[in-house]
């Protein structure tokens, strides 16, 4: 009997089972064949191993629901009904468990076929874990982007660099620009030309294309009210769906600048006013009365140069001739935030001492308290109205009429004799002309 075609057709059964059998070992897909009639493994690959985390051994003639590969069981029974009804299924998304107890996601394939004469299923799985939880996290992402980006308090806007039109823009940007959402989303930003001067533009422009990013840096806009605001501006280039766009963020500093001017000219006012007042003003620590600024007005007064002065204690220097004048005055400060007009004498570089009107206030500097002091010299003054009323004594006692006038010849003094003599009383005499007593 010629049986070429049987040996011929073994052969090549042979063959094929060869090439199913190194093909089902070799793939990277988890490959498993189950019996339709016990549902039990009856064969699996290394990769399906790797996938579930079973060794071959410990899978082998156990179930699913042995192994609680399903995580749920409504997945199985869909898969179930799509065997049945379509004698396949492809690429179908589920989730099984390993042996540790963690979820894993797979593509499932699967379809029936008849070995050895039972009908057995077999499933193919395309691990696609890494990719969802990569998918999960860009999802995630993105989410938080979304929402800082809506969210922050500073402006920001993505703009498409072919063709210069707005992407997206946020609330922030909207409100201090003027212009409303429906406004720039799809417009061309030439249309908006928000920049104060074309010389800005070009500086922006320069800087990303020398580094490729602004950092921080100054520029000045023109809102849609007509206002120009001064915005803080960090910028960066990114690709979005594979487009090169730009992302800008930016800090309405407006006010800031603003506060910062009017600080500087208050500083630069306060320095003119500091340094013109003929009193000898000082800046010092509260407590040891370190002098940290003089004006000239206190070097003239005291004898020292500023050199001498700045750095150095009230009491390195010995300027108050009673340090307990000093400890009274910083209790006063202390208790009422203020001195005023106290009357203490100091001693000069010379030693010799002078009668002051002291008057100091707690001041804030880099936010440190600081004892701001004024103090005027009142030793001529003091003196001369000590020789006014000594001589007031006098004219009083003598018995000739006694008048005193000034260049211009109007009354500033008139004694009691001069009273008597004339029938005027001093408030009615001063100040006139010498010739209302004609």
């Amino acid at each position: 009997r010629d049986i070429s075609d049987r040996k011929a057709a073994e052969r090549a059964l042979v063959q094929s089972e060869e090439l199913f059998s190194k093909t089902f070992r070799s793939s990277p897909a988890a490959m498993c064949i189950g019996s339709i009639q016990t549902n039990r493994l009856v064969e699996m690959n290394e990769s399906w191993c790797r996938f579930t985390g079973y060794s071959r051994g410990e899978a082998m003639n156990r179930t699913a629901d042995d192994l609680a590969f399903w995580v749920n069981q409504d997945d199985a029974k869909r898969m179930n009904d799509l065997l049945q009804k379509n004698g396949r299924m492809t690429n179908e998304e589920f989730q099984s468990r390993r042996k540790t107890g963690e979820i894993m996601t797979g593509l499932f394939s699967a379809e029936t076929v008849e070995i050895s004469g039972q009908p057995c299923v077999m499933l193919v799985i395309t691990d696609i874990t890494e990719q969802k939880k990569a998918q999960a996290a860009l999802k995630e992402s993105e989410e938080r982007f979304h929402i800082a980006f809506h969210a922050s308090p500073e402006l920001m806007i993505i703009t498409d660099l072919e063709t210069g039109k707005y992407i997206e823009v946020n609330d922030s940007f909207c409100h201090f620009s003027g212009y409303s959402r429906e406004e720039l989303i799809g417009a061309s930003v030439e249309n908006f030309y928000l920049w104060a001067s074309a010389e800005e533009s070009d500086r922006m422009a320069r800087i990303m294309a020398e580094k490729g990013r602004v950092r921080h840096e100054e520029f000045h806009f023109r809102v849609k009210s007509g206002d120009i605001r001064t915005w803080l501006c960090s910028a960066e280039n990114i690709r979005i769906g594979g487009k090169p766009c730009m992302i800008a963020v930016a800090t309405d500093i407006t006010k800031r600048k603003k506060a910062e001017m009017a600080l500087r000219e208050s500083e630069e006012k306060f320095s003119l006013a500091f340094h013109a007042i003929p009193d000898a003003v000082a800046i010092s620590t509260i407590e040891e009365g370190k002098l940290i600024d003089v004006n000239d007005g206190l070097c003239l007064s005291n004898g020292y140069s500023r050199e001498e002065l700045i750095g150095k204690t009230v009491g390195d220097l010995n300027l108050w001739k009673k340090p307990e004048d000093r400890a009274r005055m910083v209790r006063i400060l202390k208790e009422q935030g203020r001195v005023r007009n106290e009357t203490v004498e100091f001693r000069k570089k010379t030693g010799e001492t002078m009668l002051s009107l002291f008057s100091a206030e707690i001041v804030s500097i880099g936010n440190i308290k600081r004892m701001l002091s004024v103090t005027r010299d009142i030793t001529q003054q003091k003196q001369s109205e000590e020789r006014l009323r000594l001589l007031g004594s006098v004219t009083q006692q003598v018995t000739d009429s006694t008048i005193v006038t000034d260049p211009g010849f109007k009354i500033t003094y008139i004694n009691k004799a001069a009273q008597d003599l004339f029938g005027y009383t001093i408030a009615e005499a001063l100040g006139k002309h010498l010739d209302f007593l004609s």
